[in-house]
């Protein structure tokens, strides 16, 4: 019980730190990743935190093997989009549009 409530307020409290810093990111105009790298390094944490909570710590576990899937998926594809949205990921999309022509995918004010 302790590593499930550490674990999961840990998360809670770093969820709200990383959403304002999330706002604050996109608010910011520059283009530099001062505030984007370290929201999704919270981000990134706070899902692991959540899944390591769940994972070690099943309070009330789930005996349907399909959900149970289901909230595996989720754990991945929260930190699979932290990972790929994040600025780091950004200027590796920015190479790989120098390299290869494969047009703009990154959003960019004018």
């Amino acid at each position: 019980m302790p590593i499930f409530a550490a674990c999961h307020m840990s998360a809670g409290i770093l969820g709200l730190v990383g959403n304002l810093m999330s706002a604050l990111e996109a608010e910011d105009q520059s283009g530099n990743s001062t505030i984007g790298t370290p929201s999704a390094v919270l981000g990134i944490v706070c899902a692991g935190l959540t899944a390591a909570g769940d994972f070690l710590v099943p309070m009330y576990s789930v005996k349907s093997l399909p959900f149970k899937i289901l909230s595996g998926i989720t754990s991945i594809i929260v930190i699979g989009c932290k990972v790929v949205f994040s600025g780091l990921a950004q200027k590796g999309f920015k190479k790989l549009n120098r390299k290869v022509n494969v047009g703009p995918m990154i959003c960019e004010d004018s």
